[in-house]
């Protein structure tokens, strides 16, 4: 089965929602990941957030 991206619709497939997607979701879906990868199964999952905003300037370590 393919890996699910954003704005995909897989039957069986999660779907984990934060407020803005930066930690928390996407912190759940790589923890669903692991999970789907010790018990040798395709678990689709994807993640977003429902009111991201930019609301500080990242930190020059932040930056590539």
């Amino acid at each position: 089965m393919p890996e699910a991206g954003p704005g995909d619709a897989v039957a069986g497939s999660t779907l984990l929602v934060c407020t803005a997607n930066i930690c928390r979701s996407p912190m759940a879906e790589a923890l669903w990941r692991v999970a789907a990868a010790r018990l040798r199964r395709t678990l689709p999952v994807v993640s977003a957030g429902l009111d991201a905003q930019q609301v500080h300037e990242l930190g020059a370590h932040w930056e590539a």
